[in-house]
């Protein structure tokens, strides 16, 4: 069903547009096929490239599978350039989508800092976390009533969950990942657990409370039929 969805949007061609095919010969797999198969281990709970071979065993339901291995160098081929193209290409998606089912009901971002736990020492990027474990510590964006992720960034597992920062780094990510209609003109609201950081938010932020019982932040970005034009100065990017 989720793969069928997929289809229905469009999304692997949408993907495949932003990756460039390397090498001599064209690849047998479309890489944005490829990267939706890869979407789909992890909707299934996969969460290692190997996983996919649970997709394979499936063609009746998922076509050509790739391998683990092509999954794996289609990871390595993502520069920074291609990612950036394939947010992009997930935001056009996306904007089709919200379009043609919007209400003008406002639309809740949701900011939460996760810890992973990693096996091993010598992978890159990790760092021990504050439960005495080891991994990653990433930071995501979702949008509440859809589950979405509209943005993530990768931290080490020491990051801390009140890092402004990259609260408003992930913030700034998944309004552009938002239908430029809404997010042109929203307004955004924060209410914060001591751990969220909100004595660190700078000018943007129109109001900042703390719940004791919240578990992450909550993000408002208020929907307007007469979008104001969009500007660059970010202490304006949020205004009541």
């Amino acid at each position: 069903m989720l793969g069928r969805f997929a289809d229905a949007l469009g999304l692997g061609a949408a993907l495949s547009a932003r990756v460039v095919p390397t090498g001599e010969r064209f690849p047998l797999h479309d890489r944005g096929k490829v990267l939706v198969h890869a979407m789909l281990t992890l909707a299934g709970g996969g969460d290692a490239c190997s996983d996919v071979e649970v997709l394979r065993a499936q063609p009746a339901l998922f076509g050509p599978v790739p391998s683990d291995s092509t999954l794996y160098r289609t990871y390595r081929q993502i520069d920074s350039v291609t990612l950036a193209g394939l947010w992009a290409a997930m935001a056009e998606v996306r904007a089709d989508i919200w379009t043609a089912v919007d209400t003008g009901e406002p639309v809740v971002l949701d900011i939460d800092a996760s810890l992973i736990e990693i096996h091993s020492e010598h992978k890159a990027g990790t760092a021990p976390t504050y439960k005495r474990g080891f991994g990653f510590h990433p930071m995501f964006c979702f949008a509440d009533a859809t589950g979405e992720a509209l943005a993530a960034r990768l931290r080490p597992g020491n990051a801390t969950a009140n890092n402004a920062a990259d609260h408003l780094t992930v913030l700034d990510d998944a309004i552009g990942q938002l239908p430029a209609e809404i997010a042109a003109g929203h307004s955004c609201g924060v209410a914060g657990t001591g751990t969220s950081g909100s004595r660190s938010w700078p000018a943007r932020t129109v109001r900042s409370t703390r719940q004791s019982r919240a578990s992450r932040s909550t993000m408002i970005a208020g929907h307007r039929r007469s979008p104001r034009p969009v500007t660059n100065d970010p202490t304006q990017r949020c205004v009541t």
